[in-house]
């Protein structure tokens, strides 16, 4: 959803083994944490994408990134990024909003077309280091990864 301002975001997770990391030194920390995640993308070859990956508690890990793999983590979100976290009887809930200002700098079509997006949850498991890439789109990669190009879908802003 959004406004003229920013474009909301909401995720509802249901995870009764919630991982989350001890200490949480720095944003990196999110890596090792059950989390949702955003990307966005000016183009379908992710040339230039940016992420927000964000945990249980609404700490976010953020970067500029292009395929493959090559991220900017030191790239801060857009003036205005938020993002809260709450525990629930379930799991947890993630709110936020992105501004549109930053939103638009992504559109194609000067700022008026759509841009590529996806959104993602990571459930990480308290047993080893097993991860399980849940994606709002199935990118039907032979290794779950959702930084490939076939997870992004067309998002239009009306």
């Amino acid at each position: 959803m959004h406004d003229n301002r920013n474009l909301y975001f909401l995720f509802e997770v249901a995870d009764a083994n919630l991982v989350l990391a001890a200490p949480f030194a720095d944003e990196r920390s999110v890596e090792g944490e059950d989390r949702v995640g955003l990307l966005f993308s000016k183009d379908a070859d992710m040339n230039e994408y940016y992420g927000f990956e964000i945990d249980p508690l609404g700490r976010c890990l953020s970067y500029k990134a292009q395929y493959y793999r090559e991220f900017d983590y030191a790239w801060n979100p857009p003036e205005g990024f938020k993002a809260v976290g709450t525990r629930t009887a379930t799991g947890y809930r993630i709110e936020g909003a992105i501004p549109l200002w930053f939103m638009n700098a992504l559109r194609r079509y000067g700022g008026h077309g759509p841009m590529m997006w996806g959104a993602f949850r990571i459930a990480l498991s308290h047993v080893g280091v097993e991860e399980n890439w849940l994606s709002l789109y199935d990118p039907v990669t032979a290794k779950p990864d959702i930084h490939v190009p076939v997870s992004l879908r067309e998002l239009n802003l009306r």
